[in-house]
């Protein structure tokens, strides 16, 4: 048993009628040709290929094509097959219409459709004078890689397509080229409206950047703190306190520095005033009473001068000697007391120290 759908004819006779098996019974067994649209579908699609023809009509071909092909996706026909393909031709998608067409020839032969024959072949060979090519290709050198994927629109392809023209619509198209380890290639190639050639040559690809190997962050490992181990000196005594000889030795010291710039001091003016006797003198006898009385300020100077220093230097001495003979600390040799005695002598005509002490 075979049940026939017939889609009523009030635009393009000569090819909107549609024809569809959904059943057959061979032998008393039912088998399915295909696998037949429910209801549902057959409704929709009859509503979707009436609104297309409406909007074709109007040339409304961005909002006709759409609901035709879907159309022809729930229930496919020879006679929505052609009326699809006119629409890609109205809106100027030349191979999307010319593969349709071709559908529509083997559907309008399988179905011994004469007028749809004559139409589809007279439109197949007007579009072919009329299509637009696109090649893809492999930079001659290689592109550096040998597994990759190519797309086109979004759509992948085939290695064997490469080097092949293909039938495209116009307007810009997309190419991507993707591989492992490799920076992804892209390149938008525009198609003109009618016989327009354009072919797309990949080049080799560049290697993504190697990055660097983080390593993992250390953790400083605390270490105990360790307390210093005081060892006490001979005898058992742990008081480290200094030896006053010492301490007399670092006072002794520090007077003899003070007593060491005091000179340099002097030294100074002395040599200050000794500079402006010369102005005042310049021959001898000096004639001038200032500048004899400059002459022995600057003497008087000179001679404090040698004083202090010397008397640094002496106390300097003394007080290396005295730290070096004293003990380190105060618990040393407390048996015998230790005195020390510094008096420095200083004199227009002298400078000296006494040091009295008893170890």
């Amino acid at each position: 048993m075979t049940s026939i759908h017939v889609r009523p004819k009030p635009l393009f006779t000569m090819f909107l009628g549609r024809f569809f098996v959904t059943s057959a019974l061979i032998l008393g067994i039912s088998s399915a040709a295909s696998a037949a649209p429910t209801p549902e579908d057959v409704a929709l699609s009859e509503a979707l290929f009436r609104e297309g023809k409406t909007l074709l009509q109007e040339r409304k071909f961005d909002l006709a094509c759409p609901k035709l092909a879907e159309s022809q996706r729930l229930d496919p026909a020879g006679g929505t097959l052609v009326t699809l393909g006119l629409c890609y031709e109205g809106a100027g998608k030349l191979a999307t219409a010319w593969v349709v067409f071709g559908e529509a020839l083997a559907a309008a032969e399988r179905d011994k459709r004469a007028d749809r024959i004559k139409l589809t072949k007279e439109r197949i060979a007007s579009l072919e004078k009329r299509l637009s090519y696109l090649t893809i290709e492999l930079a001659p050198e290689g592109i550096g890689v040998t597994e990759f994927n190519l797309t086109r629109d979004g759509a992948n392809v085939n290695r064997a397509a490469l080097g092949t023209a293909s039938a495209v619509d116009p307007g810009k198209h997309v190419i991507t080229v993707t591989a492992p380890g490799y920076i992804p290639y892209s390149v938008d190639i525009e198609i003109g409206a009618e016989n327009d050639k354009k072919k797309v040559v990949i080049p080799p690809l560049v290697k993504e950047p190697e990055k660097p190997v983080e390593k993992p962050i250390e953790k400083p490992v605390e270490k105990p703190i360790e307390k210093p181990v005081i060892i006490p000196p001979a005898g058992g005594d742990t008081n480290p306190a200094m030896h006053p000889g010492r301490v007399g030795a670092l006072v002794f010291g520090a007077a003899s520095v003070v007593s060491l710039g005091i000179g340099g001091i002097f030294g100074i003016q002395a040599k200050s005033e000794h500079d402006e006797a010369i102005k005042l003198c310049p021959a001898s006898p000096c004639p001038s009473t200032a500048g004899i009385e400059q002459n022995e300020a600057a003497k008087s100077s000179a001679a404090l001068s040698t004083g202090f220093v010397v008397g640094g230097l002496v106390g300097l001495a003394g007080s290396v000697v005295l730290w070096a003979a004293m003990p380190r600390n105060a618990s040393a040799r407390k048996s015998s007391a230790a005195t020390v005695s510094f008096l420095p002598v200083v004199s227009p005509q002298n400078a000296g120290a006494f040091i009295v002490g008893s170890f």
